[in-house]
C-alpha cells in the first residue's frame, strides 16, 4: 500500500531555523552580540524597513518586523525570525551566552492533491495519547482564511509543536497543499541545539531529524519522514569533517576565518574579555583545521 505521506505525493520545500532569542550577560562577555545586532538594524534601516523603539521583558531597544535588539541592566538580547533567523543563526548564536528560544521548521508541499495534514495527525496523536496513557495537550483550530492548525503542548512548555496550513495562513488560497511543521524549543530544551550550531553540526539533515523526531515521539507522522530517518540510521548523521565539504559550510568557514575570528582576536588584544581569551586557543585550532580542509577542497 502506498503511503499518503510518501515521496510519490510530497516534496520538501525547506528545513530551517525560524526564530531565535539569544541573550548575552554583561558580566561574562563583551558586547559583540549587541554590536552585531546594531549592525543588522543599520542594514534593515538602509533597506527602507520600518525601525521603531520597542521593548521586551524589560529589555529596551529598537525593532523591525523581524528583528529586535535591546538592553537591560544585566545584559543584551537579539531576537529575529523568518529568513533573517535562518541566515544569521550560525553567526549570531556563537556570540550569545544563553538561548531562551529556538524554532526549527520543515515545510512540505503536496505534489498531487490537497491533504489535511493537521487533521490526519490530530487523530494519530489522540490515538497515541490513549494507547500510551499520555496527557499532552493537543488542540486543533480552523484558521481565519480556511485550513487547520494543530498544536501539541503549551507556550509555557519546554517545547511546543505546530502543524499548520501555510497557504491558508498566508491567504494565498492554496488550501491544504503547503504545510509547515515547526517546533518551538524554550530555555533549557534549546541549549543542546545551540551547542550543535556552535559546533557546526546542525545542517539540513539534522534540522529535518529534529523536527520529524519530535513529532514522531508524539505519535505524529510527517511527509517523507522515513527517508531522513533511514539516512540517519544508516550512519549518515554528518560529522564535522563531512560538513566542511558542503557549499554552505564553505561560505561560513570563510566568514568565520576572515571576519569573526579577527574581531575576537582584536578584542582579546585590547583586553576587553578574559572569557574570549580563554576560548581563543581552541577556536584557533578549529580555525586552522577548517582552513586546511578548505584548502584541500579548493585544490
Amino acid at each position: 500500500m502506498v503511503s499518503p505521506l510518501g515521496a510519490e505525493n510530497w516534496e520538501l520545500v525547506e528545513a530551517e531555523i525560524d526564530f531565535i532569542t539569544a541573550t548575552s550577560d554583561r558580566s561574562k562577555c563583551c558586547n559583540l552580540m549587541y554590536d552585531f545586532g546594531k549592525l543588522l538594524l543599520a542594514v534593515e534601516k538602509q533597506k527602507g524597513n520600518d525601525v521603531r523603539v520597542s521593548s521586551f521583558k524589560g529589555y529596551k531597544g529598537v525593532a523591525t518586523s523581524h528583528l529586535f535588539v535591546g538592553r537591560r541592566s544585566d545584559g543584551e538580547i537579539v531576537r529575529c525570525s523568518g529568513s533573517l533567523a535562518s541566515t544569521l543563526a550560525n553567526d549570531l548564536i556563537p556570540l550569545s551566552t544563553r538561548m531562551s528560544r529556538l524554532d526549527v521548521q520543515c515545510t512540505y508541499r503536496s505534489t498531487r492533491k490537497p491533504f489535511n495534514l493537521a487533521d490526519y495527525n490530530w487523530r494519530k496523536t489522540n490515538n497515541d495519547n490513549k494507547k500510551n496513557g499520555r496527557t499532552s495537550t493537543v488542540t486543533r483550530h480552523e484558521q481565519r482564511n480556511g485550513g487547520y492548525t494543530l498544536e501539541i503542548g503549551k507556550r509555557v512548555s519546554a517545547s511546543l509543536g505546530r502543524i499548520y496550513d501555510r497557504g491558508a495562513r498566508e491567504g494565498s488560497g492554496d488550501i491544504a497543499r503547503t504545510w509547515r511543521a515547526e517546533v518551538q524549543f524554550n530555555k533549557r530544551s534549546c541549549s543542546q541545539l545551540a551547542e550543535d550550531i556552535r559546533g557546526g553540526n546542525f545542517n539540513h539533515l539534522h534540522r529535518r531529524s529534529v523536527v520529524e523526531g519530535w513529532f514522531r515521539k508524539r505519535g505524529c507522522q510527517l511527509p517523507l519522514d522515513n527517508g531522513v530517518r533511514g539516512q540517519l540510521e544508516q550512519g549518515h548523521n554528518v560529522s564535522a569533517a563531512d560538513l566542511v565539504y558542503t557549499d554552505d559550510t564553505t561560505r561560513r568557514i570563510r566568514y568565520i576565518s576572515r571576519v569573526c575570528l579577527p574581531m575576537l582576536e582584536a578584542v582579546c588584544e585590547a583586553g576587553r574579555s578574559h572569557v574570549v581569551a580563554r576560548q581563543l586557543a581552541s577556536v584557533s585550532t578549529l580555525r586552522q583545521a577548517l582552513l586546511d580542509a578548505l584548502t584541500e577542497r579548493e585544490s
